[in-house]
């Protein structure tokens, strides 16, 4: 599973509080109801990043309340800067933990990436996976803030054998 999370709202990012909430609704149904397993996104490294503060409690794998955000917030723009220093300055030394940046986000905090793992449950099931998903995000997702694309070479896939399939029956109808 991939998809593609862009903030909308030129005047935020996706660290930006408000965001995440949005992600972690995202995420929260993307676990519950879609089946993903094990994802991983900046979501992910904040929440872990919270439960580290919280000397590794189960129960504090969350995002972190608003008045503690600020401190996560902080330490990412930090980690951020000196990547992007690094991109740029062969002097200046990667900073741990960048992976999270170079595959999760882009360097202008604008657009984000989701994985995670799921079964092959056929492509008519995914699609109504599919549909379900832009039903909660049209219902339950702040439209204004965020917008999502499935990407991934399975999606890729399914798409093309739709495609596929449907060019194979008008050929032959028309044979």
């Amino acid at each position: 599973f991939e998809m593609h999370v862009t903030v909308k709202d030129t005047s935020r990012n996706i660290l930006d509080y408000e965001v995440l909430t949005e992600l972690d609704k995202m995420d929260s149904y993307l676990k519950r109801e879609y089946g993903v397993g094990g994802m991983i996104s900046v979501l992910t490294a904040i929440k872990s990043a919270n439960q580290s503060s919280w000397l590794g409690l189960v129960d504090k794998y969350e995002l972190p309340a608003l008045e503690d955000y600020g401190k996560f917030e902080k330490g990412f723009n930090r980690m951020i800067r000196k990547y992007k220093r690094s991109l740029n300055d062969s002097t200046v030394k990667t900073p741990a933990n960048s992976d999270i940046i170079s595959t999760y986000l882009d360097t202008s905090l604008s657009i984000a990436r989701v994985t995670g793992r799921m079964g092959d449950w056929g492509s008519k099931h995914i699609f109504q996976l599919n549909d379900n998903l832009a039903a909660f995000y049209k219902d339950s997702i702040n439209n204004d803030l965020i917008d999502y694309t499935l990407t991934g070479t399975a999606h890729l896939i399914d798409k093309n054998n739709s495609r596929l399939s449907g060019n194979m029956m008008i050929g032959l109808l028309i044979a």
